[in-house]
Parts: structure tokens; sequence; C-alpha cells
């Protein structure tokens, strides 16, 4: 009876996920159809950072006129762990590039699929590969920055909380490469995610693809907060009048304020004009427009520390 029970839960979250996918594609479509590629870019598509198939990929993008080496921007997109690709942040991404970034935008392995902390060994390999690669793809490795929307600002918020917090780091599996993370854009992120599951875990919900055993036996991996420490890289931390995930953002910004850890936050959006979740992704908005340069201004002051 045990093994028909999950059976059973295993095709509903299968189906829910599956049912997400679909509706997070049909608006990543309609909020993209018109796009084009921006002229002044160097676009290098499709390079292999690990053997996961299509979840191993990545893009580079830079101005095509650099002659000298860039600051990275490591971008992890969004989707609930489940859903999204490269493909799906291309425009935004080569927004940030134009800004005077090399901007990484890269494939990890989703849930259903895969599962935690799969995304965050990704990351880390991605990390490695940089540093291998860095003369090849002129990439400045004093200054690389991890941004991300969504899952992918709890995934970058992670890695950022593991690589600033050696208790934290020893709870994974894995090296660190030798790699300095000046700062990041955390973007509409969930970051108290032990919490968030308790008060939801009778529910069926498309995060139980990502995190697969009982919550309780995670143990320290999942509750991330908790070892947030006055090391964490400095971070411009976003949210909006009417993201869902407002009160994540704001719990992380009490946080880092308690530690005096340096940090900008910002709720964009007016009660007469509000905004929503990942707002700043719709590059054709001018709101989102300002958004993302106010963001890159900041990790250029950042690249003078």
């Amino acid at each position: 009876m045990a093994d028909m029970a999950t059976g059973a839960l295993n095709n509903e979250l299968k189906q829910a996920v599956d049912k997400y996918r679909e509706q997070c594609a049909a608006c990543d479509y309609e909020r993209d159809k018109d796009k084009t590629i921006p002229q002044g870019l160097k676009l290098i598509r499709n390079i292999r950072y690990s053997d996961y198939g299509d979840f191993g990929l990545l893009d580079i993008y830079m101005p095509e006129e650099a002659v000298k080496k860039l600051p990275v921007i490591v971008h992890t997109h969004g989707g609930a762990f489940c859903y999204g690709s490269k493909e799906v942040y291309q425009f935004y991404c080569m927004s940030l590039a134009k800004q005077g970034f090399a901007v990484v935008n890269y494939n990890y392995r989703l849930s259903y699929e895969y599962s935690f902390p799969a995304p965050v060994e990704d990351l880390n390999q991605l990390l490695a590969w940089i540093i291998v690669h860095s003369e090849e793809f002129n990439l400045d490795t004093q200054n690389i920055f991890l941004a991300g929307d969504s899952a992918g600002a709890n995934i970058s918020y992670v890695y950022m909380t593991l690589y600033s917090n050696m208790a934290y780091r020893e709870l994974f599996s894995l090296t660190v490469p030798d790699v300095r993370i000046k700062g990041g854009l955390l973007n509409c992120g969930l970051y108290d995610f032990a919490a968030a599951r308790t008060e939801h875990q009778d529910k069926i919900d498309i995060a139980d693809a990502y995190y697969r055993k009982p919550y309780s036996q995670y143990g320290g991996l999942i509750d991330t907060l908790s070892f947030v420490n006055k090391d964490f890289p400095p971070c411009y931390l976003l949210t909006a009048t009417e993201d869902f995930f407002k009160d994540e953002a704001i719990k992380l910004d009490e946080k880092l304020t308690s530690l005096g850890a340096a940090h900008v936050f910002k709720i964009w959006g007016t009660e007469q004009e509000p905004l929503y979740h990942i707002f700043h992704v719709d590059i054709a908005q001018e709101t989102a427009v300002k958004c993302n340069i106010e963001q890159c201004e900041y990790l250029k002051k950042l690249c003078l520390c």
C-alpha cells in the first residue's frame, strides 16, 4: 500500500509539473514573441559545462567592442525549480550584457527529473568551468556576480550562503572552486523555504518535486536563512508591491540588516502603479529597463571595491 500511495503522489506531482510548464511556456512566448536580438552583442551559444544533456549547456553574451576582461553575471533562471531555460531568459540576459557585462546564461537540472540539491551542484560546476575558461572567453574572475529570480534567486542565495559560511558549506557534498563572488542580484525570491513548507506541508505543491524527501530529513540544508551571516556577499535585493514573495524579501532584508551585511533592498512599484513577480524580466516595459539599469549600476560600483 505504501508503494501504491507513493506512486499516486508521484503521478500527481508529475501532472502538476507538466501543467505548470505548459502555462509558463505560453506566458513566456507571449512576452517575448516580438523581441529581437539587440545589435552590438557577441553571442556564444550552447557551450557544454556538464554531462547532463541540454541541462549542461550555457550561453555567453557580451558587448562586441569589449577589448578587456569583463565582469561576469552568472544568471540562474526562475521557474519553480521545474521550468525554464536559457532561451526563456535570453533577451533579459542580453539587456544586462549591453550594460558592459559578460553574462553567462545557463541551463541547470530541473525537477521533476532531478531534485535538490542538483541545481546548486550545477551552479558550483559552472563556476569551476568559468575559472578554467576565463582566458578563452575574456572573463574577469575577480568580479563574478550571481543573479537570479524566483527559484533562480533561491538557488543563487543558497550558493551565496554556502560560499560565505563554512558550516553550511560542509552540509553539501561538493568542493567549492577557488572563485571570488563579488556580489549578487536576488530578485523576487523565496528565502525561508523551511518555514514556507511547514505552512503548506499538507498540500501537494510543485516544490515537492524539488524536495523529494520529507523536509525533516534535510536538516539544515533547507534552513538556509539561519546560516546567513555577516559575510554574505553584497546584494541588491529586489521585490515588487504585488510580488507573492514580497514578505520573503522583507525577511531576508531584516536578517542582513541585523547582521550589518552590505546590501540594497528595494520594493518596486506603488499602490497606484503596482508591479508583480519578476516584472523586471519583461524588458519591453519602461520600469523593467529602469530597474535593470539600476541593478547593473549597483554591480559596477561593487567592481570598484
